[in-house]
């Protein structure tokens, strides 16, 4: 069974972006090193993104470093992705009887390699909520918000986790990496 694993950058007050969906207090940071994200990459066999989550790439225009994996997009509604990219759309229809969550547990079952669930907050606590998620990559960048989307919310159960890696680095970010913590 496949595991699902985040790699998120955070503010040090816990935001994911700004209250405009910006993400701009990052990316000094971001261009300065890796903090293991081509490590992280090679880790997983495919890619879960919120349609939120998915669109920001396309607008701020980032190199798509997503070539050999297959991608999903779990989206409200269907857009038609760009050619040559291995993208496949699951419509989040909330009046269906077979949600976004059956197909997203099919590839879980599947039993190919891990995944990564590039989400925004609100799929983000979907997942928490149904304690979907195995591994935290936090990437904390040394800036406070004071307001924007948090990493999560909603009705997340508590739950533990364990720390499995740390590093810190001269520019003041820190990576941590947690485990679920099963008791």
């Amino acid at each position: 069974m496949s595991k699902i694993k985040m790699y998120a950058v955070i503010s040090l007050d816990g935001y994911i972006a700004q209250v405009n969906g910006d993400i701009d207090f990052s990316e000094k940071y971001i261009k300065q090193y890796d903090y293991g994200f081509k490590d992280f990459l090679r880790t997983i066999d495919c890619v879960l993104f919120s349609h939120r989550h998915y669109t920001m790439i396309q607008c701020y225009n980032y190199r798509w470093k997503y070539e050999n994996l297959p991608c999903y997009v779990i989206s409200r509604h269907f857009f038609e992705a760009p050619p040559k990219r291995d993208i496949r759309i699951i419509l989040d229809n909330r009046k269906s009887s077979r949600s976004y969550m059956n197909q997203v547990q099919e590839i879980i079952s599947y039993g190919g390699g891990d995944i990564w669930l590039a989400g925004d907050h609100e799929l983000i606590a979907e997942f928490s909520e149904q304690e979907l998620i195995d591994e935290f990559t936090l990437i904390i960048i040394p800036v406070t918000l004071g307001h924007g989307f948090p990493l999560s919310m909603g009705n997340a159960k508590e739950n533990y986790w364990e720390l499995s890696s740390q590093q810190a680095y001269p520019n003041g970010v820190i990576r941590l990496k947690y485990q679920r913590n099963i008791k």
